[in-house]
């Protein structure tokens, strides 16, 4: 499928990287940013909401299935325990 080939503790490293980076500039930017579409219409809001919320939730679940991922190639008997473990986590 997608990660067939790719060098899993590097794409692990560039998520993680990624989801940093993104957090560091939701601290640095988010109150600017409040401040400037404060008065904007309601969609407008709506949409500055969503695509910081849903840029973190993208890069927050690549973790999951490079996981998986993982444990399938270094220890293939732990998968349903990791499944599972998922399934139990609220």
């Amino acid at each position: 499928m997608g990660l067939v080939g790719v060098n899993l503790s590097g794409a692990l490293v560039c998520v993680l990287g990624g989801v940093l980076g993104l957090i560091l500039v939701i601290l640095v930017g988010l109150d600017p940013l409040v401040h400037t579409v404060l008065g904007s219409p309601f969609a407008l809001r709506a949409l500055v909401a969503v695509l910081i919320c849903g840029l973190l939730c993208l890069g927050l679940g690549f973790f999951f299935p490079l996981g998986i991922r993982v444990v399938n190639r270094s220890s293939p008997g732990f998968l349903p325990w990791a499944w599972g473990i998922n399934g139990a986590s609220p």
